[in-house]
């Protein structure tokens, strides 16, 4: 009784010990299904950051070249500010001597025009 008993348990235990290693395997093979499933989101994750990475050095690169272009305008709007100031320098110079020249024409002409009244009235009287 002693033998058939340890073999009756041993069968017992060893059919319990198969049931679990099959429950086990079952988790095991679940379980790498869940990795495999992981393993491609991440693999989509890699490739839509590698995606984003390109999207935002372009977009680094834009900028750079927009703030280029804004110094370049900066630059222009300044040139033009300092010719226009020229300009306006050199404007205000000529209408002043302009002016100056229209006071002496005047000057001149309402002499002559006032010794010819004079003249007039000198031979009239």
């Amino acid at each position: 009784m002693n033998q058939e008993f340890f073999e009756k348990q041993f069968a017992s235990l060893r059919d319990n010990m198969d049931a679990r290693f099959d429950r086990l395997e079952n988790r095991m093979e679940g379980l790498e299904k869940r990795m495999e499933g992981l393993e491609n989101r991440m693999d989509g994750q890699d490739k839509r950051m590698d995606a984003l990475e390109k999207t935002v050095h372009k977009m680094g690169l834009d900028i750079e070249a927009i703030k280029t272009d804004v110094r370049l305008i900066a630059e222009g709007h300044v040139m033009l500010a300092e010719k226009f100031s020229r300009f306006e320098a050199e404007y205000i110079k000529h209408a002043v001597e302009s002016r100056q020249d229209i006071l002496n024409l005047y000057k001149i002409t309402y002499g002559q025009l006032e010794r010819r009244v004079k003249e007039l009235e000198t031979a009239r009287q």
